[in-house]
């Protein structure tokens, strides 16, 4: 077995430990106890599984079935160094870190942040050593970790976790076609697809990248755009733990921007969280309540069911819920008129397109804008145009009771 450990010493319940000839330089459990000092193995004299190495595998040997304590998310420098190439067996034949460990932080100043208890991240107490969770902000850093395990209570070996699964699906109103039952890939056809994700706007600043295989699907699993899956803290959903840019399909699932493919990883600790889905120029949809995620379960948050959704801030399309069209300025929010309206944003793009040389507001824009809310890769104002999108959505959205062209709608977050 291979044991990974830090600057963070390993206590052992007070046992008699029997010292080889082959310990010579190992000080026994009881000579440190009487010092007044826990018993200190540390695995930087151990690494290469020589000598010394062999001597603390049997003292742990003898000890598995004991309590082992830690101090501390370990700290993983160049002198505490996780050899993961050898694999020795622990008692009751358990095989090596290489298969069941959990990722720990390895060589080159590497460091492992573990989770404790009840949904916290990052350095963690004195106390019951926990399997570690590489998640965002409790995530390996830096150097090439090996693997590693630790032993556990009746001697049974535990894995850490490595993030979370989920799958995601929702509907763009803006995009949606009743004729067909499915969102348009207009913006694709167009080849008005940025390659890199567009969410720095909203503080976001992943690396996701569009492959030339996705951009070449069609049918159901073609990508339409761009979206922004979040998720958010279960004791505080305003604070976003972890995001990631993807490509929502026709048919409206959610898939890597690279794959195309539908499972979406998160390195997150397991636990429950708020899930959102936002969208450029739609306004997002939050959960209604926190989602129990793990790492084997990909647990499917579907938006198109109005019971998943927060605070009724959807529309319906064919019965489905979908995300609110409109939100053109970015505030996640929807207004046609007064303060802070989106049709400024329209006639802006509009107005502001080089081939527009008179200045017409009838003059129909083109391009990836957040002003094309009907995702056809083109903005006007005409009859049936984002204009009118825009209107009608103000209008007749279910509490405006009086068909106010001021009234707003609202996404299920508050943004800048």
């Amino acid at each position: 077995m291979t044991f990974c450990a830090s600057s963070s010493t390993i206590r052992v319940q007070p046992q008699p430990v029997r010292t080889d000839s082959a310990c010579s330089k190992t000080r026994t459990q009881s000579q440190e106890q009487k010092a007044g000092h826990s018993f200190d193995a540390r695995v930087q004299r151990h690494a290469s599984g020589g000598t010394e190495g062999r001597c603390l595998q049997n003292i742990i040997k003898q000890q598995l079935g004991s309590i082992v304590k830690g101090e501390t998310g370990s700290r993983h420098g160049t002198s505490s160094r996780c050899d993961s190439s050898r694999h020795e067996k622990a008692a009751g034949g358990s095989e090596s870190a290489g298969r069941q460990g959990a990722r720990c932080a390895g060589e080159d100043g590497s460091r492992t942040q573990q989770r404790w208890g009840g949904g916290h991240f990052g350095h963690v107490g004195s106390g019951r050593l926990e399997s570690g969770h590489h998640a965002h902000g409790s995530r390996t850093e830096g150097g090439r970790g090996g693997q590693c395990v630790r032993p556990a209570e009746g001697g049974t070996v535990q894995a850490t976790d490595e993030g979370v699964t989920l799958q995601v699906k929702g509907l763009l109103q803006g995009a949606y076609r009743a004729n067909t039952g499915l969102m348009t890939d207009a913006l694709r056809e167009q080849s008005l697809l940025p390659e890199d994700q567009p969410y720095q706007s909203l503080g976001y600043n992943g690396t996701e990248t569009l492959s030339a295989t996705t951009l070449a699907t069609t049918g159901n699993n073609a990508p339409v755009d761009w979206v922004l899956v979040e998720l958010r803290d279960v004791n505080n959903p305003d604070t976003v733990i972890s995001s990631q840019a993807a490509i929502i399909q026709r048919d409206g699932d959610v898939a890597k921007a690279d794959t195309n493919t539908t499972d979406l990883h998160f390195d997150v600790p397991a636990g429950e969280y708020f899930v959102t889905l936002a969208h450029r120029n739609h306004l997002d949809v939050t959960t209604t309540s926190a989602v129990s995620l793990s790492g084997t379960d990909g647990t499917l948050v579907d938006f198109t069911n109005p019971d998943t959704i927060s605070a009724e801030a959807f529309t319906v399309v064919d019965g489905q819920a979908a995300l609110w069209a409109g939100d053109a300025n970015g505030d996640n929010s929807v207004t046609a008129f007064g303060p802070g309206n989106d049709a400024n944003s329209l006639l802006s793009d509009i107005l502001k397109d080089p081939g527009n040389i008179n200045g017409s507001f009838e003059y129909v824009a083109s391009g990836y804008l957040n002003s094309d809310l009907d995702l056809n890769g083109v903005t006007n104002q005409g009859d049936n145009s984002d204009r009118a999108l825009l209107n009608s959505n103000t209008a007749t959205e279910a509490d405006n009771s009086t068909g106010s062209g001021n009234y707003v709608i609202k996404g299920t977050t508050e943004r800048a």
